[in-house]
């Protein structure tokens, strides 16, 4: 079987015939498009081929268009500092805002594993802070994403909010396509686990929760996709996170899921650095047997 033409090809494609057919049409009849209106005399020597050549140019403007359309929306990479974060501005009406923290030293595959991460207060570079020591140590990319929150929101500006952040994302930021993990802190987490319902197309690897869980047992018949990895930090005196880990490990099990808890001495808060750094280890190790 052949090969589907390329849609951007074939728009060009038309603009550029109807360029040539425009120009063929001119030298046919140089004056079929000007109704004659004027003294033809007058408008030979002043005006030759006027429409004719406003219509090419008009033709031109819309390939150039195109173009440029397509440019946009390409999967255009960007260069950021390794070792270093980085604040970007999303595209789109929303204005999202995220901050990328990138490893001092890529896999050697030259694609590394990106980590998402929501924060309950809608802080990416503060949600960003415990996880990028330990993702750089690794070579895994970490995002920090600002502006979505706990709280009373507009579903569909949320909504929004997240596929415009989302789409930058996965658009400019280098990573290894397969291997894409979303988490957060508490509502973050539960945010996280809801987009892999949500944009399961995006085709999600795992998720890191963190004092966060699905919400209850109303939440556990989503359609979330097969085979994530999950780990799980709670706080032992999380009366939130930690009662419905067992539960919620389940959902992903039954899914072909693989799931590892991270209990610490603690309540609902943001863990030791140092079970995150476990974290990111055995979700590091997953990754490299998995993928």
């Amino acid at each position: 079987m052949g090969e589907t033409p390329n849609p951007m090809f074939l728009r060009l494609k038309w603009l550029l015939e109807l360029i040539a057919g425009v120009n063929q049409e001119c030298a046919d009849d140089p004056w079929r498009f000007e109704g004659r209106v004027w003294v033809e005399s007058t408008m030979r020597a002043v005006f030759p081929h006027q429409f004719c050549f406003a219509r090419c140019s008009i033709a031109i403007v819309l390939a150039l268009l195109v173009c440029s359309s397509f440019s946009l929306g390409a999967d255009t990479k960007v260069h950021l500092p390794a070792g270093e974060v980085t604040k970007r501005l999303a595209e789109g009406s929303t204005k999202m805002t995220y901050h990328v923290a990138m490893p001092k030293e890529q896999p050697e595959s030259g694609r590394a594993p990106l980590l998402i991460l929501f924060s309950p207060g809608g802080d990416g570079k503060r949600i960003l802070e415990p996880v990028a020591p330990a993702a750089n140590r690794y070579g895994w990319i970490a995002v920090g994403v600002d502006k979505l929150r706990n709280g009373a929101m507009d579903t569909r500006l949320m909504q929004r909010m997240e596929d415009q952040v989302l789409d930058d994302i996965l658009r400019v930021i280098p990573h290894d396509s397969e291997s894409i993990y979303l988490g957060g802190l508490s509502g973050g987490a539960m945010r996280a686990f809801s987009l892999t319902v949500r944009r399961k197309k995006d085709g999600f690897a795992g998720v890191l929760s963190m004092g966060g869980w699905l919400g209850g047992t109303q939440y556990a018949r989503r359609d979330y996709p097969k085979g994530l990895a999950v780990a799980m930090i709670a706080g032992d005196k999380d009366e939130g996170a930690h009662q419905w880990s067992r539960h919620d490990a389940a959902v992903f099990t039954r899914l072909g899921g693989r799931v590892q808890m991270f209990v610490f001495p603690g309540g609902h808060q943001m863990a030791p650095t140092g079970i995150i750094r476990q974290s990111i280890k055995w979700f590091d190790k997953d990754w490299r047997t998995y993928h």
